[in-house]
């Protein structure tokens, strides 16, 4: 072997075997799978191999022999990991190594399962002994393998439900096919140091009218849904709890296409675009820039208000800006994104606002709002609570420089495009509308200062209500009332014969130790984008009047503004009313209307714009004396007789007193429409009227009028 005919027989080193040698640079015995190799006939001495089987021939550890682990510490969980292995030069895949584990894991694809792992209640072998949920006695684990229901045994691991109180932390674990649903009756009670597990892929959802209230611990990586429908919304009850995680609130909203002030007891953790605005449109664009849904105009529909700047701001986007727990929205919402954008006059729908991030309040315990403000104003406050809160405890306790007396809500439903009623926050009492002490879940509303300086206001687990019904912003309940007190409320005709809501209201209070002074009992009125209905005290316009027991020189001017319609009645309704009797006197027509001090009276009038005194803001002044000329007059007018009464025959008859020569008989259907008049009645007879007035069985009202007085008789027709 060394290139050369050593035997003459003309071949150079025949019968020689040649053998190919590869590079084997990290020594170990393997050539690199990468070289081509060279041939010789013997050794050459240079380390090379005679294999070329090394996938990696920089790393002498790495080679056809190496003994491949699955999986050790493939989860992170301090290296334990599993025995099981492959012997082969290249990693059979992720999460092999070359080191052998110490301590085997039994499931190497969960960071939480190791050996020694602190056992929890979920279903597995946490600390790899081969014993599950070892340690725990009767611990709740739910499994949904019949239905939805909360209380029903068979949902949970071997039939143990753990009720409405449970004693033991509450595992609810992904990967199910059905998931508790908290339903009517089945308030859940959190106690202090237990705590509720919401796994990933998990949910609870909490429907409306019930209640969890929260003294431990709740953990949400799955999904907890507070819902809101027309009967009502879930509530968070008074309690000193923590919720770790994203919670979902929804809020209901009534078809009607409105502005409502509005609020959120979360943050959230995406945009307005990813919340609220996935079940209704919010405008401020002509293109559809920042988020917003275009329209021709490009008109806002959402408004923050700044308490400092004491002014409306128009959202300046929704895909970059998050809602804000306890702050107050004011926005137009015309239901759900199924509306036409382009038809204003589009039927509106319902719709339901969702918001998903935290419950900042709710794990804070409280929440403030503090302004200094230049002079006396108001503040706009939003609700930080998923709970209704009584206001009567927010401005009497932990308060600074507020007035304690009233608060002020936009009630979408009052007149044709809402207006502002004011309430007595110690009873409830509004000047219009269903509002009453409690400042509902998801809603905004109004305080006002005391003085100028700072002022704050506290939200406090205390003020929560969670036993009381949604009012008609949200959801219809019953109206309050108040003792010694005069309410009257303004209504186009029309609405009021539909049985809708009347346009706006106001409200006296009578007290023996009241007086007619405005001060800090007397709340003042805000000004309605249409009809204003309100009291004038020296120029001083109130929606709350508080007021002496009346006597009979005192006389209180009404003022009404922003007239939209033609038709109107004033409903005036006294309630346990004492001093002397109420009137209310146009000053157009010259009527005095009697108001029952325990009962209610309407007059329906019209105006006309081309004659300045029907349209006189001051038109109207409630008096408790007629002068003396009508007071006889009146008291001969209550005694006429209206017989029979329901009226079946097609007529009905008058009594007419001795020397009244003048009786002026009139007639009105409910929407204020005349249907009859006629005068010159015979003193001292029985006047017969037919009532071919009318082809419709109803109500009607027969208004009498005799120098100067007017009484009003309500006739039914059969």
């Amino acid at each position: 072997c060394d290139d050369k005919d050593n035997d003459c027989d003309g071949e150079v080193d025949e019968d020689i075997v040649f053998i190919t040698y590869f590079t084997d640079a990290d020594g170990d015995g393997y050539g690199d799978a990468d070289d081509i190799g060279l041939d010789y006939c013997s050794d050459p001495n240079d380390g090379s191999v005679t294999n070329n089987s090394d996938c990696n021939d920089n790393d002498s550890t790495i080679n056809p022999d190496t003994v491949w682990y699955a999986g050790v510490d493939g989860d992170g969980d301090d290296s334990f990991g599993s025995t099981t292995s492959e012997t082969q030069c290249a990693s059979p895949g992720d999460g092999y190594s070359t080191t052998q584990p110490d301590t085997p894991d039994c499931n190497d694809a969960d960071a939480t399962v190791y050996p020694g792992a602190p056992e929890v209640i979920d279903g597995v072998d946490n600390d790899c002994d081969g014993l599950i949920d070892e340690g725990f006695v009767n611990a709740p684990l739910w499994t949904g393998n019949i239905s939805t229901d909360w209380t029903d045994s068979g949902n949970w691991q071997d039939n143990n439900a753990p009720g409405l109180s449970p004693s033991e932390d509450i595992i609810i674990p992904g990967g199910l096919t059905n998931y508790p649903d908290l339903i009517t009756g089945q308030n859940l009670s959190i106690g202090e140091g237990i705590s509720l597990t919401i796994e990933s892929g998990a949910s609870l959802n909490i429907s409306p009218a019930v209640v969890i209230t929260n003294n431990g611990t709740v953990i949400i990586d799955g999904s907890l849904t507070f819902q809101s429908d027309a009967t009502g919304s879930a509530y968070i009850g008074a309690g000193s709890g923590i919720f770790t995680g994203d919670v979902t609130v929804e809020r209901y909203i009534p078809a009607r296409r409105v502005y409502r002030q509005l609020s959120t007891p979360v943050t959230t953790s995406t945009f307005i675009a990813n919340n609220w605005q996935q079940a209704t449109h919010i405008t401020g664009s002509t293109s559809g820039a920042n988020g917003f849904d275009a329209t021709a105009t490009g008109n806002p529909s959402m408004y923050t208000f700044d308490n400092d700047a004491y002014n409306y701001f128009p959202m300046g986007n929704t895909d970059a800006t998050n809602l804000i727990t306890g702050q107050g929205y004011h926005m137009l919402v015309r239901g759900d994104r199924t509306t036409d954008l382009t038809n204003n006059n589009a039927t509106p729908s319902e719709t339901t606002l969702s918001a998903t991030g935290t419950l900042v309040a709710e794990n804070d315990g409280s929440s403030m709002v503090t302004v200094d403000v230049p002079f006396q104003r108001f503040i706009f406050v939003g609700n930080p609570f998923q709970a209704p809160v009584n206001m009567n405890t927010v401005l009497t306790t932990d308060a600074t420089n507020i007035s304690p007396m009233f608060y002020w809500v936009w009630d979408p439903n009052l007149g044709s495009r809402g207006a502002y009623a004011t309430v007595v926050a110690a009873t409830g009492t509004a000047t219009a509308g269903d509002a009453n002490e409690f400042l509902q879940a998801g809603q905004a509303g109004w305080v006002y200062t005391a003085a100028l300086g700072e002022s704050s206001v506290s939200f406090t687990q205390a003020s929560k209500n969670t036993s009381v019904s949604e009012t008609a912003v949200f959801k219809t309940t019953a109206k309050k009332v108040s003792t010694g007190q005069l309410q009257l409320a303004l209504y186009e005709s029309s609405a009021l014969a539909a049985n809708e809501s009347e346009a706006d209201g106001l409200l006296v209070l009578f007290d023996d130790n009241g007086n007619n002074e405005v001060d800090g009992s007397d709340a003042p009125k805000f000004t309605n984008l249409d009809e204003t209905f309100a009291t004038s005290n020296n120029g001083t316009l109130l929606g709350i009047e508080s007021r002496a027991t009346p006597i009979e020189t005192d006389e209180i001017p009404l003022v009404i503004t922003a007239y939209r319609n033609i038709n109107y009645t004033i409903v005036a309704e006294g309630t346990e009313m004492q001093g002397e009797i109420p009137y209310l006197y146009d000053s157009y027509t010259e009527e005095y209307i009697e108001i029952p001090q325990n009962g209610s009276v309407n007059y329906a009038y019209s105006i006309d714009a081309n004659i300045p005194e029907s349209v006189d803001a001051d038109r109207f002044t409630i008096v408790f004396a007629l002068p003396q000329s009508l007071t006889d007059i009146n008291l001969e007018m209550e005694n006429i007789m209206l017989y029979p009464n329901p009226s079946n025959s097609g007529k009905f008859y008058l009594n007419i007193p001795p020397n009244m020569d003048d009786l002026e008989v009139t007639i009105y259907d409910v929407l204020g429409a005349k249907l009859f008049y006629k005068t010159g009645f015979k003193a001292g007879e029985r006047a017969t009227i037919k009532t071919n007035f009318t082809r419709d069985q109803g109500l009607y009202f027969v208004n009498l009028t005799s120098k100067g007085a007017t009484t009003i008789k309500k006739l039914v027709v059969e």
